[in-house]
């Protein structure tokens, strides 16, 4: 928006990121900024301004997210993980005691058809 030597200059980011290094993460974000009112001593400068301003937001956004990066295997993956399944019995995952517990059921049924 243009008027007598002062412009309002805001903007929207859309992003998709794929991230796969240690996971399969998908983001999608919408960042709007706020608008920022810019002062021009000629129309000439209204292209060098944007670029700053337009410059500044991205910069903001790239960090945001490099810290948002930083943090996925700490924070965030850890927070989508369940402690315990919906049972709320810890799973043992020892291979010999399952197909141990497994053989006896087998052997329980064939007792019990007999």
């Amino acid at each position: 928006m243009l008027g007598d030597g002062e412009a309002i200059v805001s903007g929207t980011v859309k992003v998709r990121a794929h991230y796969f290094e240690d996971g399969n993460v998908q983001l999608q974000t919408t960042k709007a900024f706020h608008p920022a009112c810019i002062f021009l001593e000629t129309p000439r400068m209204l292209g060098t301004v944007i670029i700053e301003q337009v410059r500044t937001a991205e910069s903001a956004l790239q960090c945001g997210l490099e810290r948002m990066y930083d943090n996925v295997s700490v924070k965030t993956a850890k927070a989508m993980r369940r402690v315990l399944p919906i049972t709320h019995v810890k799973m043992n995952w020892n291979i010999h005691e399952l197909s141990l517990n497994r053989s006896f059921s087998l052997s329980k049924n064939a007792q019990q058809e007999r």
